[in-house]
């Protein structure tokens, strides 16, 4: 029965492929899918960086990805996202939605504060593109399969996955039979499998950040982090679902000794708060930011004329392919909005790069002075 069942499993995906339908959400990153193809069912991603690297953001990117795939491409594959925030609001988390859609769409970028008028008042023009039917439609979407949950400790999580699972879908039991210490036969029923009501239906469980986690009663915080990994592990084993966590790097990594020693980079051993996450993953992914430690170059690339935008991408664990994979990637932390650096050597898409870059940070009252000039020079002319 077992083996019938891979062996359809098997015939199936192949099948989606040649039909034009998904295995995986694709990746953003095209260089990187060798290494990290995309979001699958099933499979358990854990995300890390040092504070303040970008590790919401880049969290954030990938379910906006998941989220455009499914908007796009409703007829092949759907999504749930079941979201609980432990750093931030429900609000902050949406507006930085927006953010990014305007970005993507409007070429605005905006942060969160900006968009909110916390200082100044944002142009009405900002606002009204939130009404544009490409974002408006995108809000609406994001409004319906992102679910946001009030739940802080693992058990609290874990039931409220486990109602969603039950009631979309069915468990199928085999039956067992063994001897008792008596010797009589008993028959009980045991799990099978799990048949969901929509087999291309990915449901993502995605907490920021496992350190927030409120504690289970009489564990610490290092065994609460530990049993909802262990959730976790059981979840995208049983349910097919697929966990995606959020968890910050120690001190080590930001420290003078690790600048000295040339280890940056996130690894298991700089995981905060508990390291035996990385044993339960799939994939494990890691972001660094080399020009806080003042790095003129690093991977090959020239950071100091990056100017703080650029990030470094790797797989740090990867438990069905290559490890170290390592991605030069521009982050536009306002709107959670990453691409793809262009190769170390491409001297030429570099410089537009950084042309873009000097661009976005040039004052703005040195934009003001320059217009003034030429004004002034067409003028008198």
């Amino acid at each position: 029965m077992i083996i019938e069942r891979i062996k359809s499993y098997l015939l199936k995906r192949r099948e989606n492929i040649i039909n034009g339908y998904l295995n995986c959400i694709p990746s953003p990153f095209l260089r990187f899918r060798k290494n990290f193809p995309g979001i699958e069912q099933g499979k358990y991603y854990l995300i890390t960086a040092a504070p303040k690297v970008g590790k919401t953001q880049l969290s954030s990117y990938f379910l906006y990805n998941a989220l455009e795939e499914a908007f796009t491409k409703n007829d092949k594959i759907r999504i749930k996202i079941f979201y609980f925030p432990l750093e931030e609001s429900e609000d902050l988390i949406i507006q930085r939605y927006m953010c990014y859609l305007l970005y993507k769409y409007k070429k605005k970028l905006i942060s969160p504060e900006e968009l909110s008028s916390t200082q100044k008042a944002v142009d009405e023009e900002i606002l009204l593109m939130l009404e544009n039917s490409e974002i408006k439609s995108r809000l609406e979407f994001f409004e319906q399969h992102v679910i946001f949950s009030d739940e802080r400790n693992p058990t609290g999580m874990m039931k409220f996955l486990e109602s969603y699972a039950k009631n979309n879908g069915k468990i199928i039991y085999r039956k067992m039979q063994y001897k008792d210490t008596e010797g009589h036969l008993v028959v009980k029923d045991k799990f099978d499998h799990y048949e969901a009501n929509d087999g291309n239906e990915y449901v993502l469980w995605f907490v920021d950040h496992l350190s927030l986690i409120q504690q289970e009663r009489g564990m610490t915080l290092r065994e609460t982090m530990l049993k909802c990994s262990e959730y976790a592990k059981d979840f995208k084993k049983k349910y097919n679902y697929t966990p995606v966590f959020v968890q910050q790097q120690g001190l080590e990594t930001t420290s003078l000794q690790a600048y000295k020693e040339g280890k940056i980079r996130p690894t298991v051993a700089g995981l905060s708060d508990c390291k035996d996450t990385a044993k339960d993953v799939d994939l494990m992914i890691g972001l660094c930011n080399p020009y806080s430690f003042e790095m003129d170059t690093y991977c090959k690339y020239p950071i100091k004329d990056l100017q703080g935008y650029a990030r470094i991408l790797e797989i740090v664990v990867n438990r069905h392919g290559p490890t170290n994979g390592i991605l030069g990637v521009l982050m536009l932390g306002q709107a959670a909005y990453f691409e793809e650096l262009p190769k170390p050597d491409d001297n030429i898409a570099l410089a537009r790069v950084q042309a873009f870059i000097n661009n976005l940070i040039k004052p703005i009252q040195e934009i003001k002075k320059g217009l003034l000039f030429l004004l002034i020079d067409k003028i008198t002319k």
